[in-house]
């Protein structure tokens, strides 16, 4: 990354008299010190992240390994879920903030697939439920958070634990069928309260992010299912 490595590089690429490439009746032209040459060092941080998540996310199981990319995809998008919100209804409220509670919770979803396999696949839709019951009281459901319980549901049926236990999916849906129940009869106060134009917005964002990750879902799963 210094003026000698670039010099090195010279040497090795024009050799002889060296002085013959800048001249001395060139003046001042030319004759300036050359600058330092950038250090990779941003990429290589970078490349040292990404290596550093494939490994985290990585599984002897192909669905597993599917299940935990998931996991990876949706939290690299949960931060800008908040701003989102804010700009769909046109404000923004600290009490936003409170949307991103579940983010160390699908962060160890892998680290239980390791240790875990059948426990760890079936913990991402249970953690998503969970995440979309709580959603819906921070924003009530007349903002569409609900719709959140699809992919949820898409994806403990297509994890298939290692197990191959058909009684572990089913309990699964029930689960999640039981949230659903809960939050829908329970009384629910909002914790931000939106307008009916700002509650439109917010359901028309709710119902694309959710078709989006559910078909996202279902193609990543179904091929880690093909041979």
């Amino acid at each position: 990354c210094r003026r000698g490595a670039v010099a090195a590089s010279l040497a090795a690429l024009l050799p002889g008299d060296v002085r013959a490439v800048r001249p001395r009746w060139w003046g001042r032209v030319g004759g300036e010190p050359l600058p330092d040459a950038p250090c990779p060092a941003k990429g290589i941080a970078v490349a040292s992240v990404l290596a550093l998540a494939a490994r985290y996310v990585d599984a002897p199981d192909p669905v597993a390994r599917a299940s935990n990319r998931l996991v990876m995809i949706l939290l690299a998008n949960q931060p800008t879920y908040p701003l989102l919100v804010g700009w769909a209804t046109g404000g923004w409220t600290e009490s936003l903030a409170l949307l991103m509670v579940s983010t160390p919770f699908f962060c160890a979803v892998p680290w239980v697939t390791r240790r875990a396999p059948g426990m760890g696949v079936l913990a991402f839709p249970a953690i998503g439920a969970l995440n979309t019951a709580f959603c819906t009281m921070v924003l009530g459901r007349a903002s569409g958070v609900e719709v959140f319980l699809v992919p949820c549901v898409v994806i403990a049926v297509l994890v298939r634990p290692p197990t191959g236990s058909k009684r572990a999916t089913g309990a699964m849906i029930a689960f999640l069928y039981a949230t659903f129940a809960v939050g829908r009869l329970l009384p629910l106060v909002p914790v931000v309260t939106l307008g009916p134009e700002q509650l439109e917005a917010l359901v028309s964002l709710n119902a694309w992010s959710a078709a989006s990750f559910t078909a996202m879902a279902a193609w990543t799963l179904l091929r880690a299912h093909s041979p």
